[in-house]
């Protein structure tokens, strides 16, 4: 499933770099929710983030139906603190 995931965040990775922001992929954890940090403009703005996140999820969840859910992290450093 992590192979189709990052093959849908390649596909739509063109848009949010339209609107000056990215996607980083951090995990897939074990109950098949994706763990996502969202870039560059999104990142600063609370109502775009959650706008990124939406059109994310949107084309996630109807590309990847057994996903769980997503999930946005401020950082890969955040999961690995929490692994700590």
């Amino acid at each position: 499933m992590k192979e189709k995931v990052l093959e849908v965040l390649e596909k739509i990775r063109p848009l949010l770099q339209n609107e000056g922001s990215d996607v980083e992929f951090i995990a897939l954890t074990d109950d098949n929710i994706l763990q996502i940090c969202i870039q560059g403009r999104g990142k600063t703005c609370p109502s775009a983030r959650k706008s990124l996140k939406n059109l994310i999820s949107k084309y996630m969840l109807r590309s990847v139906p057994e996903l769980g859910g997503i999930e946005t992290l401020e950082s890969s450093a955040t999961v690995n603190n929490i692994k700590k």
